[in-house]
């Protein structure tokens, strides 16, 4: 039985895998590969890695509030 706490408003991609005594707070979007390091706490309104990344946290980490970590390049650019 997993030991962590996501609450229903984030979302989590299906290819992270989460380590026991992780707390992932509301509105938080955890795209990619990857894994999150037990003792993590990540607060509301986090994003963290992309979809097209790999992402590797290790343990008793503090991701506070509107955090952003990550976002690999899609190669696309804005043209004016």
């Amino acid at each position: 039985m997993a030991n962590y706490k996501i609450h229903p408003s984030s979302i989590i991609s299906p290819d992270i895998q989460v380590a026991d005594d992780v707390e992932i707070g509301p509105y938080c979007l955890i795209q990619g590969k990857g894994f999150i390091g037990k003792g993590t706490f990540v607060e509301g309104h986090v994003t963290l890695g992309s979809r097209h990344g790999i992402i590797e946290i290790g343990e008793n980490n503090h991701f506070c509030p509107g955090a952003v970590i990550g976002g690999g390049s899609s190669g696309s650019f804005l043209q004016r």
